[in-house]
């Protein structure tokens, strides 16, 4: 996409084919729409905040409450080029944990356990990811990035 003055931007960019529902676990509410989440391991086609480390399984989109049916349930995008929103702690380290254009990302979470935040995977890193960030915004506080 390119904006009015010609630059090229990827947030927003959302492949509608690769928007899922997905149950999600306890505590997920609307005020997290936006936030990476990850796979929840402990039941069947369920996301969570992602954490600390966590591979990012895309962005939580829309969260519905089925009181009638008894379930919570979610929109996750699992492509395109998404907006994620940096753990404040990276941005308290110091530049080098902040996120920069050619890394790729894994869940961060606050030293206070806030989850659904994105960092920069570590070198050493062992986990697979599949976000890359094309673009730093506010400073450092949210990244661009698509998932490859």
């Amino acid at each position: 996409m390119v904006n009015a003055i010609g630059k090229v931007y990827l947030g927003g960019l959302i492949d509608e084919d690769a928007q899922y529902t997905f149950n999600v676990a306890a505590g997920i509410t609307a005020a997290d729409v936006g936030k990476a989440v990850t796979i929840d391991s402990t039941a069947a086609n369920t996301v969570k905040l992602a954490s600390d480390g966590d591979q990012i399984l895309g962005r939580l989109e829309v969260v519905e409450v089925r009181s009638l049916e008894g379930v919570n349930v979610a929109t996750v995008s699992l492509k395109g080029g998404m907006v994620f929103t940096v753990t404040p702690d990276a941005l308290a380290i110091g530049p080098d944990e902040i996120p920069a254009v050619g890394d790729y990302l894994l869940g961060g979470n606050t030293a206070g356990a806030a989850k659904g935040y994105v960092q920069k995977a570590s070198t050493g890193n062992t986990v697979v990811t599949r976000w890359l960030v094309t673009e730093v915004l506010n400073s450092g506080a949210q990244v661009v990035a698509i998932s490859l």
